[in-house]
């Protein structure tokens, strides 16, 4: 009996065992996650150098340039690319197809372990990573407008962000380009210190105070203290009215009494450009395993942000 003859003399079966199998095949195209780009051993290494407060160009000078000299020698480099910005260099290394990169890894630490004591002394650790294609963003968007550099950034922050954030399947989303807002406390050091207090007292008691703030840099020589907004609050006085100490009658010492609070905005660090125009760029990253189908889709549908 062949399969022909066995489906026309028992239809019900053969019905039944082709429905089984479409709604089999229907299962597995809902439940397969889909990927642009899976798991591929890519032969590309990267190595990121954090230097805080240094230039792009005493990066450039004392780290990237070095690095660059250093690996380039390496057997089975095919290219060699880099950035310096401020306080971040950047050296990415491609390999030949087929180049072992658990042995390319091993090669690039040894090498920059070679020259690690001339960098300078502030930098941190070199961190050597292989190229992951599920870190690279699924999207970018570029966002301009009419509007000061300053007050786009706090709109995408404050709004855009956030809304992406919430879609289902995305890991992270960074923004890049424009001006940062920050508050800028800068200490009167005579009543500091009559105060018996100091810079870094006044930076723990605004980390320690929920004010929607990250304190960044301090600078002792000139008693500033740099903080970062990362949400809202109601006003600059609620700052100034901080408490940081008492006075010898046991009185409170507000923060606004011995320091100038400003609102401002510090220096751009992205320089992100589209065409001449000047952009604020938003990157969006899935999570590992989610449906960048999916993700596309509701972004779409996310267009009127």
């Amino acid at each position: 009996m062949n399969l022909t003859t066995f489906s026309i003399g028992r239809p019900i079966t053969t019905t039944m065992v082709f429905a089984a199998l479409l709604l089999i095949g229907i299962i597995s195209l809902v439940s397969i996650p889909i990927d642009l780009l899976p798991d591929v051993n890519f032969p590309v290494i990267t190595v990121e150098t954090r230097v805080p407060g240094y230039s792009s160009e005493e990066i450039e000078n004392g780290i990237t340039k070095p690095v660059e000299a250093m690996v380039s020698v390496m057997n089975h480099v095919h290219k060699v690319r880099s950035t310096s910005s401020e306080g971040l260099s950047q050296v990415r290394i491609a390999f030949n197809l087929g180049t072992d990169m658990d042995w390319a890894a091993a090669d690039v630490r040894d090498k920059i372990n070679l020259i690690r004591d001339t960098f300078p002394k502030d930098a941190r650790n070199p961190h050597i990573r292989k190229y992951n294609p599920s870190e690279a963003p699924v999207a970018v968007l570029s966002i301009h407008g009419d509007l000061p550099s300053f007050r786009q950034r706090q709109i995408v922050e404050e709004k855009i962000e956030k809304r992406l954030e919430r879609i289902e399947g995305v890991g992270n989303v960074s923004v890049r380009g424009g001006r940062k807002r920050e508050i800028i406390v800068e200490v009167d050091r005579g009543r500091l210190q009559a105060l018996g207090l100091s810079i870094s007292r006044i930076a723990e008691i605004l980390k320690s105070n929920n004010l929607n703030m990250q304190v960044g840099s301090v600078k002792r020589r000139t008693g500033r203290i740099i903080t970062r907004v990362v949400g809202e609050y109601r006003d600059l006085p609620e700052i100034r009215r901080l408490a940081v100490g008492r006075t010898a009658r046991g009185g409170l010492v507000h923060l606004g009494e011995i320091a100038r609070v400003m609102d401002t905005f510090g220096k751009e660090e992205n320089l992100i450009r589209f065409q001449g125009e000047p952009r604020i760029m938003v990157s969006i990253q899935k999570e590992s395993g989610a449906n960048i189908l999916h993700i596309s889709k509701t972004l779409r549908s996310e267009g009127s942000l």
